[in-house]
């Protein structure tokens, strides 16, 4: 009985060094960045994060679990815009966003919150020109943690959970913003001929 008192403090006294290591080590204010160059014009990509309802096309977490129940904002993009979302699904759970702040064709920023949640994610999208069609993005989410072991761990993973996501919405960024721009530019061309054959219609008038 002795000896698996022992052991029962023995494993108390490890769990409560590797708490107290966990806790020195592990900064409790943690941001995740991730940059793609994305073969869009900047103007498109922009207004896929800017847009509120846009983000069912690319973000990651909508692709997790299609059937989430989201309801929008009346604004819908730009200062003030923001969706909420419920889903079974623990990967996803329930939350809102918000855009707090956009610069066209230059910034956003916006607030996460996540319930359940210990603080919001604040999230920060920077957009820079490299060339007609070629956009340089930048994807970052600040967060803070409480020194709580379930936050201290997912500090410590932030990283490697949530850059990944960020990776694969940022692939999936390009791919919406592409089909955009080649809508857009189709659209712009039946736009010139209208106008040409208006042109011809009353010269020959």
């Amino acid at each position: 009985m002795k000896t698996l008192t022992r052991i029962l403090l023995a494993i108390v006294l490890v769990v409560v060094v590797i708490y107290g290591i966990m806790a020195l080590v592990i900064p409790t204010e943690k941001t995740v960045s991730r940059t793609a160059e994305l073969n869009a014009p900047i103007r498109v990509v922009f207004e896929q994060v800017n847009t509120m309802s846009n983000w069912e096309k690319w973000s990651p977490w909508h692709q997790i679990d299609p059937n989430m129940k989201i309801e929008y904002a009346n604004i819908p993009s730009g200062p003030g815009a923001a969706y909420s979302w419920e889903s079974e699904d623990p990967n996803v759970g329930h939350g809102s966003l918000k855009i707090d702040e956009s610069i066209p064709n230059e910034s956003i920023h916006t607030t996460l919150h996540f319930e359940g949640q210990s603080s919001d994610g604040h999230g920060t999208w920077k957009f820079v020109e490299k060339g007609p069609d070629r956009t340089e993005v930048t994807w970052a989410m600040a967060m803070t943690f409480t020194k709580k072991p379930s936050d201290l761990m997912f500090a410590a993973m932030a990283d490697m959970i949530l850059g990944g996501t960020f990776e694969d919405g940022l692939e999936n960024l390009e791919e919406v913003s592409q089909e955009a721009a080649e809508k857009q530019e189709i659209q712009e061309a039946a736009e010139v001929l209208e106008e040409d054959h208006e042109m011809m219609e009353e010269a020959e008038e």
